[in-house]
Order: structure tokens, then sequence, then C-alpha cells
């Protein structure tokens, strides 16, 4: 015989999961992959995705966005595991297949204002 887990089981793992990765978010103010390190140069990379498929047998189209991370250890520095105080159990707490919404600073960006005016660069005159 062969080992199961009902669907039930699955989904309620599935969503303690969920809800551990907005507890961490909110703990820390920002949404970064959990194996992501503190104190290193972290580099990330944002590409869109579209696709508009035109034959007659497509199903319709995907407009998403990609995310990549990278850090960047230097010597004498390989970063710092980062400490949260939610887990895996205590995320089960809010219920059984309940996942909670995600702060709204995870999908709004605020308005920009520069630390200092920039300008364009002095160009010497050739003569």
């Amino acid at each position: 015989m062969g080992l199961s887990v009902s669907h039930n089981r699955v989904m309620k793992i599935s969503s303690q999961l969920c809800r551990m990765v907005v507890q961490k978010a909110e703990e820390e103010g920002v949404v970064c992959p959990s194996i992501c390190q503190k104190n290193l140069l972290t580099i990330f990379a944002l590409d869109n995705m579209d696709h508009k498929p035109t034959s007659s047998t497509s199903a319709g189209e995907f407009h998403g966005t990609s995310i990549s991370a990278f850090q960047l250890p230097f010597s004498g520095c390989m970063g710092e595991l980062r400490s949260f105080t939610s887990t895996f159990e205590n995320a089960e707490i809010y219920g059984m297949r309940h996942v909670p919404e995600l702060p709204y600073w995870y999908s709004t960006m605020p308005e920009y204002t520069p630390l200092f005016e920039l300008s364009p660069p002095h160009v010497r005159s050739q003569k």
C-alpha cells in the first residue's frame, strides 16, 4: 500500500504556509524571500511578461511580472540570518483554510521624493 494525504490536509498546510509568509511580511515591513539574509548587497531585477497569442486555438492572454533577487556576499561579510517570531505552528491559529490579505503596502508604491536634486553634468566646451 502507498502513502496518501487527504485533500483537506494539503489545503490546511498550504494555508498555513501562506499565513506564515504574510505574518513575516507584516513583521519586517517588506515582502522578501525568507532565504534572503540581512546586511548583504541585494539587487532586484524586474521584468514584465506579456503573452497575447493570436492563434485561433489560444485560450487567452497573460500579463505578469517576474522578480529576481540576487545577494552578493563580500569578504568579511557573509550576511546574517533573519529571525522571525512567526512560525509554521503559530500560523495555524487563524483557522484551517483562511489566508489573510496581504498588507496594503504590498501592492501600493508611495510617491518617490528624491533626497537631493540632480543637475545635468557639466560639459566642457571644446576649442
